[in-house]
């Protein structure tokens, strides 16, 4: 069943026009510290860490040893040997589980650690959790910070926000999803393609190459009223699947993403059917 959130999209509209600072919500993260923390984390994500700047921060792709996701992070350097992992809400312990198994013999330690997350903060020593391309610039800032906070916890709103931008989030990658799935030009932002070895790259590295792609792909849906379907369908023909989505009562809308077949990933927006319900197909 597709979760109900009144008035999203009036609150992210609000949200893009108020410039004010203010914090939204906590977020679990995990911290990776030690000698060893910058070599461990390049052997293990996709971007090139070793190369970030102290309070530089990049996406990533942690994936598993065939190659399959994994999460999609944020990975930031905040001290010469202390970075912070962030994925999805719910993600942290998953994220650490993963990178505790192939924690060998290596001088740095794992930690679990919840962060305040902000929107249009640029207070010293905060990190920014959103990629360049979203709507919003969204940054986990410093204990002590003196913005001023939401009345409610916002953080899975702003998650449900990435829906109806047509961003990709973390929330939209499920374990066992070959990474191209993100398209292209999704891995290329996640993925160092000049550095050493790391987990999973042999199937990056080969597809790039070959300039090949994934059998699915995800794409963004928005259609009028509750979807109560999650099958996806043109013509007659099931063509995807619902991965992630939201509804908002106060416009009876609702977004999505979705998981669509390679051969009828759109390159523009189409007409589809969702239970009998017409909705709007695009590439994220």
């Amino acid at each position: 069943m597709i979760p109900q959130h009144p008035g999203l999209l009036s609150w992210g509209v609000a949200l893009q026009a108020d410039t004010a600072p203010r914090t939204l919500g906590r977020l679990e993260v995990v911290e990776v510290a030690g000698d060893d923390a910058a070599g461990f984390l390049q052997g293990q994500l996709a971007c090139d860490v070793e190369a970030l700047s102290e309070g530089e921060s990049v996406s990533s792709l942690l994936l598993e040893p065939d190659g399959s996701f994994g999460h999609l992070v944020r990975v930031a350097r905040e001290a010469a040997r202390h970075f912070v992992i962030a994925g999805a809400l719910g993600d942290a312990e998953r994220i650490m589980a993963r990178l505790h198994r192939f924690k060998l013999r290596v001088r740095a330690t794992l930690a679990l650690s919840s962060r305040a997350v902000a929107v249009g903060a640029t207070e010293a020593g905060s990190i920014v959790l959103s990629p360049p391309e979203h709507s919003l610039r969204v940054l986990l800032v410093p204990e002590g910070s003196s913005l001023p906070g939401a009345a409610t916890d916002e953080v899975t709103t702003l998650e449900a926000w990435s829906l109806v931008n047509h961003e990709l989030a973390s929330a939209d990658v499920q374990a066992g999803m070959n990474p191209f799935e993100l398209g292209a030009e999704g891995v290329e932002r996640a993925v160092s393609q000049t550095k050493g070895c790391y987990t999973g790259q042999e199937l990056v590295a080969r597809v790039l190459a070959r300039a090949g792609s994934a059998p699915h792909r995800l794409c963004a849906l928005t259609a009028e009223g509750l979807l109560e379907a999650s099958e996806v369908s043109i013509g007659g023909e099931e063509i995807g699947v619902l991965v992630r989505g939201v509804h908002d009562p106060e416009v009876d809308r609702t977004w999505a993403t979705v998981r669509v077949a390679r051969k009828a990933a759109p390159k523009g927006e189409v007409i589809c059917s969702v239970g009998g319900r017409e909705g709007a197909l695009s590439p994220l």
